[in-house]
């Protein structure tokens, strides 16, 4: 073979060889693109290829929760069993929603574009798919709509383009995105549920701890029997004797088991299991079917028995409509404490409005009355159920008939004027009873008294107000039956052995299991003997007791929360701690509600008056503040000890100045702040004297006699125009104050009073005075209705009653003299002259030139015709304060 056919053959090869490899790269790169199309378009999730929904890209944004619904369940991150649950009539659509807190998206982009699917554990294909874009603003719900009904069974929801946050456990990355699973179940009102045949056991998880301690937990195991061939989620809830829900558990059920099947459920109490009787309520699929009683008695031993479950029972009520329905702030009800028993009444109110609701039935207006031994407490439960109570009505208005008017303006008017089909809680409804809430006691009592208008009425009030009011008032109360009154009670063992622990919980001390334990058993033992259903305060019992006596036994002087240190037995100390409470109590019990009565007591004609709210408050808040001084005092800790204020008040004529400050003097001698209490009341010409050192005399003999009383200085603006007119011997007045003023505890209140634009210059002339007038209150002029107020009240201290005319007439004639008004006008002394000089006047000519035999009905009625007097009498002096010239 030549040289030349060599080559060629070698060429020949090569050419080959280069095909061969070419062909290989072609199909080899054809295979990685089809790979990675594959990958494109699905994703691996629990070891199956499940197909992508369209958009699937890159994950770009962050999510860390949200919420999947049917018609009849929600799933949220932590907060139920994992499964959502359909009824026959409507599963093919999932509602999504994700919270605006819930996602995070690249800062570089404006949206971000989530595409979303639904599958069937091992079907590849999605059973619904959507899209949701996420902005800044709040998004709108996505939708999955399946083809057929859903059918129980394990399913996912598949997110694009997202990654999981860190915290949400039960999300999970997929390929470009990730998964929820979720079981969904026929809900328990449309299957057949398994029945009951026996408790086996109730057993403590750990023997050895024998009851009467939270993180021992419970163990059941119960026998059913009659399962159909479905998934069940089966629950128990177990509550206390508070009906406060203390423990729950799931096991969830596959068709695959036989008929009867023994089911296990280990509790983990929230809370601590004491003696006592507790009630079980199981559930399959959300529906309760089955009622277990336990009881557990001293030494831990635990008795069970089971008992039926009618529709009509409370717990399958709240368990099927509270705990797994529509009402989510139902927790917050059943764990307020002292409810108990009252929790059956607060539920059958619900249901009475929600059967109006469903059958279009308007509820006619009542009243419901909230007791407990505190304002607070009263308020707080009214508060917790106003939605439940408030169904069918427009709105729900909330007044505190204590606090200033002012705070609740627009809801009095709405109570006043536009309370049909409206409900209102009224707390310190009490103080409905005082003047200037006439006008709400009045439409209050027209609202009783017209059901027809449909107004749902909450009064709230402490134990001890309730029944005075009810004796002055008893028709406010008269159609409110046991049912809907809801008596909120002290604490039970089981509610403070709660709190005392979660306080313990916070402390910056540690105690263990055994500790905590004995707390626990501490509590209980002495529960009856120490009487401790008051006690409530147990920071003071960790700070005053436990801390000490910790730092006694460690030999350190401070302790230091950086450094925590362990509690032991003997750090606890708690009968000795209920001892000094008990002793405290006996001996401050007797002296503070003496000062309590005295103070009340004195206060009686000033809160009787119309308006001065800022001052009322003013007092109250001095009285707490004295004697919550006085009990620092006897625990041994620095207390301010209170000197009387001095005050200034400004105001127009007939408001009220005088006759405030002559109260001020008895009610300062009340809370031990004056000697005496007597008030001198007085003014320039009796202060001021014509000569030089005559000035200064007077003010001697004038403060040596006002000590231990009130010192009222009327129009003080009078006693100087300018400080440096030293030919004005009203400036000595002022010097001798400021001496007196200046005293820490002089046995003396000055009260100076004026208008208020020339107190004000006073003040401003000496600074001096100004920082020792640290109380100013204005006495700002009534209005119509506060004058029309006065105007009854004075009346009715002699017996008198305005006709509907009358009333009409004499609020009219007030409202155009308050529109006409001067600077100089009267005010509260206009009102009461006005009705002695002028209308009882009219009144007794009337009633003597009628002819008619005198009863008691004609002594006591002011016709419409003795109030035009007013106008024919404001006539008559307009007419003489018009003439001119000069008379013969």
């Amino acid at each position: 073979m030549t040289k030349k056919e060599n080559n060629k053959i070698n060429d020949s090869i090569v050419d080959d060889e280069f095909d061969r490899l070419l062909d290989e790269f072609i199909r080899n790169n054809a295979k990685e693109t089809e790979e990675s199309k594959m990958m494109e378009t699905s994703f691996d999730y629990k070891g199956q290829t499940y197909q992508s929904p369209e958009g699937v890209s890159e994950a770009v944004c962050i999510l860390r929760d949200f919420e999947i619904g049917t018609g009849c369940s929600k799933l949220q991150a932590g907060k139920n069993d994992g499964c959502l649950y359909i009824t026959h009539r409507g599963g093919s659509t999932l509602h999504i929603t994700i919270g605006s807190d819930q996602w995070e998206k690249p800062y570089d982009k404006e949206s971000v574009v989530i595409p979303a699917a639904l599958y069937r554990v091992g079907t590849p294909t999605p059973l619904a798919t959507s899209e949701m874009e996420l902005t800044d603003s709040k998004p709108e719900p996505m939708v999955l709509n399946t083809e057929y009904p859903l059918e129980p069974g394990n399913y996912f929801v598949y997110f694009g383009n997202a990654i999981p946050g860190d915290r949400n456990t039960e999300l999970e990355k997929a390929g470009e995105g990730i998964c929820r699973p979720i079981k969904i179940l026929t809900d328990g009102s449309r299957i057949k549920r398994p029945r009951l045949k026996s408790c086996e056991s109730v057993e403590w998880a750990n023997k050895a701890e024998n009851g009467l301690w939270k993180n021992n937990s419970i163990k059941f195991s119960l026998v059913l029997e009659d399962f159909v061939e479905t998934y069940y989620m089966l629950g128990i809830l177990f509550y206390n004797s508070d009906l406060a829900l203390v423990a729950q558990g799931t096991a969830l059920e596959s068709p695959a088991r036989r008929n009867q099947r023994k089911i296990r459920f280990n509790l983990e109490p929230e809370k601590a299991i004491l003696p006592g009787n507790y009630t079980a309520v199981l559930t399959a699929n959300r529906f309760p079917f089955a009622l277990m009683t336990i009881t557990i008695d001293n030494r831990g031993g635990i008795y069970c028995r089971t008992d039926a479950l009618d529709k009509e029972d409370y717990f399958f009520k709240t368990v099927r409509e509270m705990e797994f329905g529509r009402r989510p702030l139902w927790h917050i009800t059943r764990n307020l404490p002292g409810l108990r028993d009252q929790k059956r009444k607060l539920y059958a109110l619900y249901e009475e409005r929600c059967r109006a609701e469903r059958a279009g039935y308007r509820l006619p207006g009542e009243v419901l009355v909230f007791t407990a031994p505190t304002d607070f407490r009263a308020t707080r439960t009214a508060y917790s159920v106003k939605m439940e109570l408030s169904i069918g009505k427009k709105s729900i208005n909330i007044i505190n008939c204590e606090g200033s008017r002012e705070n609740f303006d627009s809801r009095i008017n709405l109570l006043l004027e536009d309370r049909e089909d409206t409900a209102f809680i009224l707390y310190h409804a009490d103080k409905l009873s005082s003047p200037e809430n006439q006008d709400m006691l009045n439409a209050v009592l027209e609202s009783v008294a017209h059901p027809e208008e449909g107004t749902l009425l909450v009064l709230c009030f402490n134990d001890n107000a309730f029944e005075p009011f009810i004796k002055q008032y008893p028709q406010v109360v008269e159609s409110v039956n046991d049912n809907r009154h809801i008596r909120v009670m002290k604490q039970s063992v089981a509610e403070c052995v709660d709190a005392l622990l979660k306080a313990v919980d916070k402390s910056d001390m540690l105690f263990n299991e055994a500790i905590r334990k004995e707390i626990v058993h501490t509590v209980v033992d002495n529960w009856t003997i120490c009487n401790l259903q008051d006690w409530d305060n147990y920071d003071d019992w960790l700070e005053e007791t436990v801390k000490p006596a910790l730092c006694e036994r460690l030999n350190i002087r401070v302790y230091t929360e950086s450094q925590p240190q362990e509690v032991t037995v003997e750090d606890l100390r708690l009968e000795n701690h209920w001892e000094i409470l008990s002793d405290r109590k006996a001996a401050s019990a007797g002296s503070m509600e003496e000062e309590k009565v005295r103070f009340e007591d004195a206060m009686k004609e000033l809160n009787g008056m119309v308006g001065l709210n800022e001052l009322k408050k003013g007092l109250a808040d001095l009285f707490i503040k004295m004697q919550f001084n006085k009990q620092r005092e006897r625990l041994g800790l620095p207390a301010d000890s209170e000197a009387p204020h001095h005050m200034l008040f400004t105001g127009n004529p007939g408001t009220g100045k005088t006759t405030v400050a002559k109260l001020i003097g008895k009610i300062y001698r009340s809370m031990g702040l004056l000697s005496d209490g007597e008030v001198i009341v007085t003014e320039r010409t009796q202060l001021v004297g014509p000569y030089i050192g005559m000035t200064e005399e007077k003010m001697r003999e004038m403060l040596e006699n006002s000590k231990g009383k009130v010192l009222f200085i009327d129009e003080a603006y009078t006693l100087c125009d300018s400080l440096q007119d030293r030919k004005d011997f009203g400036n000595r007045v002022i010097e001798s104050l400021l001496t007196v003023l200046a005293e820490p505890h002089p046995d003396l209140v000055v009260i100076l009073a004026g208008y208020e634009d020339e107190m004000q210059r006073l003040l401003k002339m000496n600074q001096g005075l100004k920082s020792r007038f640290v109380c100013h209150y204005e006495f700002e002029d009534y209005t119509a209705e506060e004058l029309f107020l006065i105007a009854i009240n004075h009346l009715a201290r002699y017996k008198y009653v305005l006709t509907e005319e009358a009333r009409d007439a004499f609020v009219k004639e007030i409202a155009e003299t308050i529109r006409c008004k001067g600077k100089d006008f009267g005010n509260a002394r206009w009102v009461k002259q006005v009705l002695d000089n002028t209308v009882l006047p009219a009144m007794a000519r009337r009633v003597m030139q009628s002819g008619k035999p005198l009863d008691m009905e004609l002594c006591t009625r002011i016709e419409v015709e003795d109030i035009h007097a007013v106008k024919e009498q404001t006539l008559f002096k307009k007419k003489k304060d018009n003439r001119i010239g000069f008379m013969r």
